[in-house]
């Protein structure tokens, strides 16, 4: 799911945090302003919590901000040498901050800070190592896309031979036929055999044959070098709407193995027993929060967003949280539906 979307906001108290393929729910306390690497702490500095359920925040686990503070020009990878601590494992390119010292990418790794001291959330947040002191991600692991130089297209061949393409553009036709295929084709100037498609197709040569001329068949364009041989450039994972057949049933129906499922859920009736249900079944739930007003619960979105500002939502957020992290099975959430 391909994977699906990036979960970029960090607003809610229920958060994805992308654990190599996965993602580990937790609860987070929500963003102080921009913290500059280099400036000093205030004393006495608190960030207020999201709800009577809330826990207060502390720096190790707030989410590092994605904010203007660049690193020195030039530096790039070297950041995490002159100022942090590459994670023991070698495949993982997470860089921690220097203070988290031998508990860098360990398993007690959130004691000392999960965004600063956890390969997974330095991995979530995605500050690359060249832009950014830690945590940051070293180059070898931001994600790049390839680039991909398009086939040149040719012009239309139909075209080119003074033809005029049928509207299933398989047969070209001359061009005193006025128009190629159709209602009444056979009685065009030319009759059937210069102007209908179905005659062409059965008795005509192609259109890139040497000399060819209408009536022609358009033959299939070849497939350029390298795309049609198999080649995939990334991963791709499938998921379905769940509906009445259950995703087996579907499975079984199309012939087609899924990953994922998508389910939505009230943010009034959150259910872990539903999501659980799927994951039983080897299936990685996706949900979706309805945020909808306590008012008119038919309403979602923006309208909503006043009593999510005051914190409303966050005694439900936070039961649901901690039912999941109880439950310590990882899926996707999607924490903005409908809000764009």
């Amino acid at each position: 799911m391909a994977r699906f979307s990036h979960l970029a906001p960090w607003c809610c108290v229920v958060l994805g945090i992308v654990q190599g393929a996965e993602l580990a729910l937790t609860s987070v306390p929500p963003l102080p302003a921009i913290e500059p690497t280099v400036a000093a702490p205030v004393p006495g500095a608190t960030t207020p919590p999201l709800g009577p359920n809330a826990e207060p925040a502390f720096e190790g686990n707030v989410a590092p901000a994605l904010g203007p503070h660049m690193a020195p020009a030039g530096h790039g990878d070297t950041n995490c040498t002159r100022l942090g601590i590459r994670h023991p494992d070698p495949n993982n390119k997470a860089c921690c901050k220097a203070s988290c010292g031998a508990q860098c990418g360990t398993s007690t790794c959130q004691t000392a800070g999960m965004w600063q001291c956890c390969g997974y959330a330095i991995l979530a947040a995605n500050r690359p190592c060249s832009m950014y002191d830690p945590p940051c991600v070293r180059a070898a692991l931001l994600p790049s896309t390839p680039r991909v130089t398009p086939a040149p297209v040719p012009p239309p061949v139909c075209g080119q031979l003074g033809g005029l393409l049928s509207a299933d553009q398989a047969s070209c036709c001359p061009a005193a036929c006025g128009a190629c295929g159709g209602l009444g084709c056979a009685q065009r100037a030319g009759g059937a055999a210069q102007c209908c498609g179905s005659t062409i197709q059965a008795n005509s040569t192609s259109c890139g044959a040497p000399a060819a001329a209408p009536p022609c068949v358009i033959s299939a364009a070849p497939c350029p070098a390298g795309v049609c041989s198999g080649s995939i450039a990334r991963e791709v994972a499938l998921g379905l709407y769940t509906s009445a057949l259950t995703p087996l049933q579907r499975e079984a129906l199309y012939g087609v193995d899924f990953q994922y499922v998508l389910r939505f859920q009230s943010i009034f009736n959150l259910n872990y027993t539903d999501i659980a249900k799927y994951l039983d079944q080897r299936f990685t739930p996706i949900l979706n929060i309805e945020f909808q007003s306590p008012d008119d619960r038919t309403m979602t979105g923006a309208p909503v967003l006043p009593f999510l500002v005051r914190g409303y939502y966050d005694k439900y957020l936070v039961a649901f949280a901690d039912e999941c992290v109880a439950a310590g099975r990882p899926f996707w959430i999607r924490t903005l539906h409908e809000f764009n």
